[in-house]
Order: C-alpha cells, then structure tokens, then sequence
C-alpha cells in the first residue's frame, strides 16, 4: 500500500533523490519481533545511468502466524530525473500454506522543487507523486470461523482455488528542507470480488507502507507520515506513523516507529523499533537493523 515496499526501503536509506553516481549499492535489513518474528531482506541498486537504475530485492519472513516461511522476489526500474522521476516493478511470493501472490505496478512523481535547487526557508525539495499497483492473491484455503488473536485461522481445502485481484491507487509527497524532511502516502484498495466475511481467508503477507512488519489482512484505506531530521553530521534520527482500515469488519491498526539512520563513509547503518497496534490482537514490537554501502 501507498509507496511500495521497494520504493519506500529505498527512500528510507538516500532521502527525498538517489545518490549521484552512486554506482552499485547493496544492503541487507534484520527484524526480529513478536510472535517469534523474524525477516530479512537482501537488496541492491545498480545505477544504468545518470538517471536510470535498476533494483533486485530478496526476503524472507516467519512468524507464529505465518505457518512456514514465505520468502519474495522483486524488482524495480526507475528513473529519477530533474523534474520527473517514474518507476516500475514487480514482485512475487510462492506458494506456502495454499497461499500465493504476484504484483506488478508503477508510480510517476514530479519535483515541484528541482533536485539540485534552494528555495526560500531552507527548502530544496519537494515532491508529488501517484502509485498504481496490481495483486493477484491465490488461497487453497478458506477461513475457519472468526478471528482468533486479530487473525482469521485456516480451514478446511477448498474445492477450487479462491482468486482475487487486488488494486491499490496511491498518491505520495514529501517535502524536504536543509535538515529535516516529511514525507506521506494514501492509499485506497479496491478487491475485483465480494469478500465473505464467513470464508475468506485474510491476506497471509500483507506489507503496508510505513510498516517494517508483515501483518495479515484486508487494507482499506491507509495513510502514513514520516519525518527524518539532520542532529549531528551524518546521523539521521525519525519517527513515523501508519494508520490502516480493513475489510471483512477487522478493526484499523496504528503502527509507531522511532528509529534513526547514521552515515559513515560509503556505508550506511540504521535501525527502529516499530510497534503495531489492532483492537482484538495484541500488540506487536519490531526491532529492525540494516546497513549498506556504496560502490
């Protein structure tokens, strides 16, 4: 939902533009949590041009809600040039526990203020973009009654395979100044088939913007705001909000994150704690470290 996983990871290490000439950057990012939690996620940039890039992403995650590990592959294309920056990717999960997903979508922006210009109040960049992407969700599955622990559990195997399609609209900003920036996202989900409260299970891996944790569910409508500042040279404190309404009369989610990032040399270190909070299940802690570094 609102920024892709890809593309909000991305933001979250270089700010409001890429890195010029940055080359070649790798990184990995550990999160332990709740509920035995853990993931990992391997992920590079390789730079084509001076404005084109390519990104290769890996990751795996298992829970006690997960019922095995589900590992994902993606990738995105984008160019981020003076004014216009676009993108496209796509990602897919195989198959664990009768479930399976694949995405695909893309997102145009605009620099309302030139990446290599300074406005008044210390402003020197703003951003404004769209989002469209497109999940198919494939479940053997159905649901065995009602929520247990925030989570629908699953029943018996359906005779055929229930298939839905789901299609996020976004839209996302950010502005930045010399020391600090804010940027947000919207995102509204739209599913191509009634969801039965009574038999559909809930999404088994759903990835939410502003979130580090894999949670399960239906989205709605959610929204994000993150704001970085500059303390000392090099060193990158910030705190983030999400909020997500669901479907299937689930109950919204809040989750809160502090966190901070720090810049030494070619590499890049940051780590955040992220707690997920949803009416009926109990709270959940993230506790995430990563670093990468340029070529």
């Amino acid at each position: 939902m609102g920024i892709s996983p890809l593309r909000a990871g991305f933001f979250a290490v270089f700010g409001l533009c890429r890195p010029a000439a940055a080359g070649v950057t790798v990184g990995a990012d550990q999160t332990f949590g709740s509920g035995n939690y853990r993931s990992t996620k391997v992920h590079a940039t390789v730079d084509l041009s001076e404005e084109l890039y390519l990104s290769p992403s890996y990751s795996q995650y298992r829970s006690d809600y997960s019922s095995g590990t589900r590992r994902g592959i993606g990738a995105r294309l984008g160019s981020d040039a003076r004014l216009l920056g676009w993108g496209l990717e796509g990602n897919h999960q195989p198959k664990v526990d009768g479930y399976q997903r694949s995405s695909f979508g893309g997102d145009l922006s605009y620099f309302l203020v030139p990446q290599d210009e300074t406005f008044g109040w210390g402003l020197t960049g703003a951003e404004l973009g769209v989002a469209l992407t497109r999940t198919m969700h494939s479940d053997e599955f159905s649901a065995a009654g009602p929520r247990v622990s925030g989570r629908r559990p699953p029943g018996p195997p359906r005779v055929e395979t229930f298939s839905i399609g789901q299609t996020d609209f976004g839209v996302f900003g950010t502005v930045k100044f010399r020391h600090a920036w804010l940027s947000g996202g919207l995102t509204k989900s739209h599913y191509d088939k009634t969801l039965d409260l009574g038999d559909a299970r809930v999404i088994q891996a759903l990835e939410l913007s502003g979130l580090e944790g894999i949670v399960q569910g239906f989205p709605d409508l959610g929204w994000d705001l993150k704001l970085t500042w500059r303390t000392f040279p090099g060193v990158r404190p910030h705190v983030s909000w999400a909020r997500t309404t669901f479907r299937l009369g689930d109950p919204p989610s809040d989750g809160l994150g502090l966190g901070g990032a720090v810049e030494a040399g070619r590499f890049t270190l940051k780590t955040s704690w992220e707690r997920y909070i949803q009416a009926g299940a109990p709270k959940l802690d993230y506790f995430s470290l990563g670093t990468s570094v340029n070529f």
